[in-house]
């Protein structure tokens, strides 16, 4: 498998904002909301860009498919898990909404070194330094996530 088995994007927006004090999705980097640069980025790299996050948001604005949480507050990991149940057999390309420094260079060194053996390509700062988002995510891992 290489990069362009990679069909979508999934920005995971989720989170409560608690120490941010709002939506952190929509406050603004040189002018446009963070969630809304994570969309031109990933479909800027030829990748279908998509949104996880909770029932009472509203990002149509973004004009990209946006996918609810089954379980609110749950993490990363319940965005991860609801992304591999709308995309049951492909490996997705993940990321925060909240990246706005991420650039289109770190997304196609992600996407080139994935290949079809591996389940997950973590992004590094350093060499010993892996993050988890922006990260490649395989589907057979979908039943390796426990919420409960």
């Amino acid at each position: 498998m290489n990069s362009r088995n990679i069909l979508h994007g999934v920005i995971l927006a989720g989170g409560q904002s608690k120490r941010f004090g709002s939506d952190k999705a929509l406050a603004l980097y040189e002018g446009k909301p963070l969630i809304a640069r994570a969309v031109e980025l990933v479909n800027s790299s030829g990748i279908k860009a998509c949104v996880v996050t909770e029932k009472y948001r509203d990002y149509s604005f973004l004009k990209c498919p946006v996918y609810f949480d089954q379980q609110s507050f749950r993490g990363p990991l319940a965005g991860l898990d609801r992304a591999f149940e709308v995309f049951p057999d492909e490996k997705i390309l993940m990321l925060t909404c909240d990246m706005p420094f991420l650039k289109k260079e770190d997304l196609r060194r992600l996407l080139d070194e994935n290949i079809e053996t591996v389940d997950v390509v973590l992004y590094t700062l350093h060499a010993d330094r892996f993050q988890p988002f922006p990260g490649i995510y395989s589907a057979s891992l979908k039943d390796k996530i426990h919420l409960d």
